[in-house]
Parts: C-alpha cells; sequence; structure tokens
C-alpha cells in the first residue's frame, strides 16, 4: 500500500507530538509511505527532528484552499508519474483533508481531528460531503463532531501513543544543568501544543504563588508562552528566577526527564467553538517518564484519575493549581506514587504497538472503502487507570 500524509505542523492537532506519533507508527508497519508537510521550512526542520524524513512542503497555507489544492495536486501529479499511484491519503488535520478531498473527489481520504468544532465545522461540510472517515484523538472530539451533525458511523476514536524508549531517562542531569537547578529544586514543566500566550500566563503566575511560600520552584516554559506583560511583573515581583525558558518544551519527549511535574493548563474556559486541541499527547509524554501530571476536569474526564494517575485542577484558577504543586512537593511519596501509576497507565493503553496496529488496520478499510471498526480500547482506560492506584511506590525522585 502506498500512503501519503498530509500534515500541517501549524493547524490544531498537527504539532510535535502528532509528528512524533507518526514517526514511531512509520517503523512499526509495512507499505510506502510519503510525508508532506504544508508549511515553512522550520517546520520541515521540527518533523525532521521527530524523526521524519519529508518529500517536501508545501508553500500556500491551508486557510487559500485554491492555492493549497494546486499545490498538492502538483505533487500527486508528479509524485505518481514517478512511483505509482497513491492508495490513500491520511490527512492528519482537518484542514489538510478538506483540501486534499477538494483536488482528489475519487481518492480515498481518511482524516485526524483533534480540536473543538469551530476548526473542525470550517472544514466539516467539504469533508463530510465526500463521507471522509475521521479518526478522533478523544471521546470528547468525537462527541464535538458527532454534536456537529457528522454521521457518526464515519468517526472512529483512536486515541494517540507514546514510546518511552525515545525519552532519554539518563539525561536528567545533563537538563537540569542546562536549567542551572540540582535536584533540591522542583522543577515544573508546561506542556502542551503552542497556544495563547494567556495559557502560559496563567502557568506562570500557579508557579510564583507557589514559590511565594518560600519553596524552591521552576518553570520550564516556551518562548512564546512568556508573555511580555506577566513577564515584566514577576521581574518586578523579584521572582524572574522561577522561569526558565527553553524551546525544547514543545517537543515534550525532549525535556521531560529532567521535570518533577508537568501541567496543561488554561487561564479561562475555553467554549466549545474556540478549536482548542483536545490532544493529551504532551502530558502522556510526562507520565511515560513517571512525572507525575497536573490536569484540568475535561482531561480528567477521559484518562485520568484523581490521586491516582494524576492530580487535577481548576481551569483558570492558579491558586487551586499552586496548591497542587504544593502537595507534590511536600509529598514526595505521594508524587513517587501519582507519577509510577500514571507510567503503568501509559504503558497499558498508550503504547506505540497497538497504536501502529490500529491505525493500520484504519488504513487498509479505508482504501478498501470498508467501514473502520471501533476498538473496544476506549471506554476502559479509566478503568485500568484506577487499577493502578496499588502500584509500587518507586518512580521519579527529586
Amino acid at each position: 500500500m502506498r500512503i501519503l500524509h498530509l500534515i500541517d505542523p501549524a493547524a490544531a492537532g498537527g504539532g510535535p507530538c502528532t509528528l512524533k506519533l507518526l514517526s514511531e507508527t512509520l517503523t512499526r508497519v509495512g507499505g510506502r509511505h510519503d510525508v508532506l508537510i504544508v508549511g515553512t521550512t522550520d517546520h520541515i526542520a521540527l518533523a525532521r527532528r521527530c524523526g521524519l524524513t519529508p518529500i517536501g512542503r508545501i508553500r500556500a497555507p491551508l486557510n487559500r484552499p485554491t492555492l493549497a489544492g494546486s499545490a498538492i495536486r502538483r505533487v500527486l501529479r508528479h509524485r505518481e508519474a514517478h512511483g505509482g499511484r497513491y492508495d490513500l491519503i491520511h490527512a492528519w488535520t482537518t484542514s489538510a483533508a478538506a483540501s486534499a478531498v477538494r483536488v482528489t473527489p475519487r481518492r480515498p481520504v481518511l482524516a485526524s481531528a483533534a480540536a473543538g468544532s469551530r476548526t473542525i465545522g470550517r472544514d466539516l461540510r467539504v469533508i463530510a460531503r465526500r463521507g471522509v472517515p475521521v479518526l478522533a484523538a478523544t471521546t470528547a472530539t468525537r462527541d464535538r463532531l458527532v454534536g456537529a451533525a457528522y454521521p457518526d458511523e464515519l468517526v472512529t476514536v483512536l486515541p494517540p501513543a507514546v514510546d518511552p524508549a525515545s525519552i532519554a531517562i539518563q539525561q536528567r542531569r545533563l537538563l537540569r544543568d542546562s536549567w542551572g537547578v540540582d535536584e533540591t529544586t522542583f522543577v515544573v514543566a508546561h506542556l502542551g501544543e503552542p497556544g495563547p500566550t494567556t495559557d502560559g500566563e496563567h502557568a506562570l503566575l500557579a508557579v510564583a504563588r507557589a514559590a511565594m511560600t518560600g519553596k524552591d520552584f521552576r518553570i520550564v516554559i516556551q518562548h512564546r508562552a512568556a508573555a511580555p506583560s506577566k513577564h515584566v511583573m514577576l521581574l518586578r515581583a523579584g521572582l524572574a528566577q522561577q522561569i526558565v525558558v527553553d524551546e525544547r518544551v514543545c517537543e515534550p519527549w525532549r525535556v521531560v526527564a529532567g521535570l518533577d511535574a508537568a501541567c496543561t493548563l488554561h487561564r479561562a474556559p475555553r467554549r466549545d467553538d474556540t478549536g482548542s486541541p483536545e490532544l493529551p499527547g504532551p502530558l502522556l509524554w510526562a507520565m511515560a517518564a513517571g512525572v507525575p501530571v497536573i490536569a484540568e476536569q475535561r482531561y480528567a474526564d477521559e484518562w485520568l484519575v484523581e490521586g491516582s494517575t494524576g492530580l487535577v485542577t481548576e481551569t483558570g484558577n492558579s491558586n487551586r493549581t499552586a496548591a497542587r504543586l504544593l502537595d507534590l512537593f511536600d509529598d514526595a511519596a505521594c508524587a513517587r506514587r501519582v507519577g509510577a501509576a500514571g507510567k503503568v497507565l501509559v504503558t497499558q493503553r498508550f503504547g506505540p504497538d497497538a497504536f501502529a496496529g490500529r491505525i493500520a488496520a484504519a488504513w487498509e478499510a479505508v482504501a478498501g472503502k470498508r467501514e473502520i471498526r471501533q476498538e473496544d480500547h476506549v471506554a476502559d482506560v479509566v478503568t485500568v487507570s484506577r487499577q493502578t492506584t496499588d502500584v509500587a511506590k518507586h518512580g521519579t525522585t527529586r
């Protein structure tokens, strides 16, 4: 089977975790696979760091469907003239899928979705008209698709996967040296696909509040999340030393070995139409390293159990988040227990081998114009996580 993978790293659900997931998958499946990047030379470099070898990139932005469609058509014509017809196009974002179906009306297309209904809705009518099957990253995404009148039988839930073998646990000391901290410092990272600066501000505030108790905290954050206004405020408060700016945090498998905790936070509640990514991938990488995580209820509803595989906080409540950080700082045994339980959950339910088998089956089904079989591998995630509460008390230490 020959498949063209179309990925827009700047779109919701097309970022580093998805690129890494595709890389891990392609090492485990057969067939011929070409990866086409929609974006800039920086996105090509990102894909290569994630282990992919793209055949090229499309310069036209996907929000200009006519231009993007023309570029896709040219790539298809050239590649198929030399290597034969593609059996399937897998578009890893809904915007990429909409562009693909506009120029390939008779070719099988499979879409992946991992965002709120505004992002999905923008292209929903186009791909629904073609009857494009969709792989939803979470049940929340699936519910939003179906709620937006996408045919239920065309939506299959396929959670992401992470490979703990990609995490260089032995790099912990090197990472912490690069951040200027030792083992007495509690290091937290704000993980997630690049998002609004206000989300980074919220994480900074939570760590600042925890540090005001006199405890030694640091937060590792990407540059764009360190909003100037909030950064200035922290400088004036004498807390600038709590901030470590490291762009590697966008590729979580590169930094999680050096962390004591990880979080994914939002400053304000997200409405269903915000286009907010629903991928839990960044936190799954932290859990795979045995790092305890703090997440919002919308994640807990699906794959995290309070006090067992992670700690739950409230959206926009930096005081509550700071309290959860202090819980982990003050109770090392709890931190080890939660981290170990999270690692067991990821190992059991989010392994790359199982994901590769499921997505390969989806490719075969769509290329053969058959319905994708929905496996019962999602509903029991929380059940499995509850069973990890009594795991051996070992894991990440400070």
